[in-house]
């Protein structure tokens, strides 16, 4: 079981069905655009990008992220903290529907 920031848990044995890792959409998920993932000024992950219209990104779950913004606001997942982990300890957890689960913070078994 995978321990998630505000107590959530992600059973292992779901991955694939249920969850997957953020980016992990596949091995060289784009780093920026659709498919990537946005994440807040305070590190906050606000959600993988499904679309795009004109001057915002569109987020999984319908929020989304004004383009004039990045960098003050919010940046790339993986852009200011690049060595991040993609699986396990520090990274980030994605359920089937595109909702952001939340942060690894320990492993139970």
């Amino acid at each position: 079981v995978w321990k998630l920031a505000g107590g959530r848990i992600a059973k292992k044995e779901t991955e694939g069905s249920k969850w997957h890792w953020a980016g992990a959409a596949g091995v060289g998920a784009p780093s920026s655009g659709v498919g990537a993932t946005i994440v807040g000024a305070n590190g906050d992950v606000w959600g993988e990008v499904v679309g795009e219209d004109g001057k915002v990104w569109k987020l999984a779950g319908g929020r989304i992220a004004k383009k004039e913004t990045e960098g003050s606001k919010w940046h790339w997942a993986g852009a200011a903290g690049v060595g991040a982990p993609s699986s396990g300890v520090g990274a980030t957890i994605v359920g089937a529907n595109g909702d952001v689960w939340g942060e690894v913070v320990g492993e139970d078994g």
